[in-house]
Formats: structure tokens, C-alpha cells, sequence
């Protein structure tokens, strides 16, 4: 498992920020997704100090590779979070994305992409 950042860092960082839509520049916002679809989940938003734990996270870069990261909440659900900007920053090209499932196992499934386990090295 990679995991660049702890809960502490998650808390304070501005892009983290972005990609829970805990602030927000315009160009990201607090839609939750359930997967797989359709799963007894509840989908209510969540921010970042909501997380219990950070089973792995990477840092991303503006134009590059976003941030990501597999999370378990304190409520008992398992968040996947990701978010990415362009050079300019996140008020211009910007978006997130946040999916939660009942397991870790459904997030490994359904909720990251082979490119995305890979990047977190799951």
C-alpha cells in the first residue's frame, strides 16, 4: 500500500481540500457516488475529518496525475476520492470525484480503476 500523506496532513493540505470539496473553488462539490450502483450504501456527503483511516493515498500534481486515495470513515464506510486540476490551479480546470461502498473489498472492486490499484499499489 502507498500512503504519502497522515490524517493530519489530509486535514490541513489545500488540494486534499479540493478533492473532499471541504472548500471549494467552483469547480468541485460533495455528490457521492454508491458502488457498485445500486448497493444498500448510504450516500450521504462526507469531508475529510470524517476519516477513521487512510489505507492508501498518493499525492497528485497539478497537470499531472491527480490525488487519490482509499479511505475507511468513521461511520463505517469505505471512501474512494480523487481529485485533479490543471496548471493553473483548481479554479479553472478542475474536478472530484467521491464513491463510497459497504467493504473494502467492493472499493477494490468497483470503486478503482486496474490504472488506479496499480497507482496505490493495491
Amino acid at each position: 500500500m502507498n500512503i504519502e500523506i497522515t490524517i493530519e496532513e489530509l486535514l490541513e493540505d489545500g488540494d486534499w481540500a479540493q478533492v473532499f470539496a471541504d472548500e471549494s473553488w467552483g469547480n468541485v462539490d460533495k455528490t457521492v457516488q454508491v458502488a457498485p450502483p445500486g448497493a444498500d450504501v448510504d450516500d450521504a456527503p462526507f469531508g475529510r475529518q470524517d476519516v477513521e483511516e487512510i489505507i492508501a493515498a498518493v499525492n497528485g500534481e497539478n497537470d499531472a496525475a491527480d490525488w487519490l486515495g482509499l479511505f475507511r470513515l468513521k461511520d463505517g464506510r469505505y471512501a474512494v476520492c480523487s481529485g485533479g486540476c490543471d496548471y493553473t490551479g483548481w479554479d479553472c480546470q478542475a474536478g472530484n470525484s467521491m464513491t463510497v461502498c459497504a467493504t473494502v473489498e467492493d472499493a477494490l472492486q468497483f470503486g478503482l480503476s486496474e490504472f488506479e490499484r496499480e497507482r496505490l499499489d493495491l
